[in-house]
């Protein structure tokens, strides 16, 4: 049986072992898939981040 679940990749800004916060790193493949806009919503409020021919990122509200 094939595991669909997503993997989150973690990334610690320290090399010290004792970090007590560790930051959830996504690929943008993971986030977009075959699509160039995704919108996402926060507080309320819906953004578009897009990705751009040149592989630029643009988020705006």
């Amino acid at each position: 049986m094939e595991n669909n679940s997503k993997r989150i990749r973690y990334f610690d800004k320290q090399s010290d072992v004792k970090q007590s916060r560790q930051v959830p790193v996504f690929e943008t493949q993971e986030l977009f898939g075959e699509v160039r806009e995704i919108r996402l919503h926060h507080c309320g409020e819906e953004y578009r981040l897009i990705l751009t021919k040149n592989n630029k990122m643009i988020l705006t509200k």
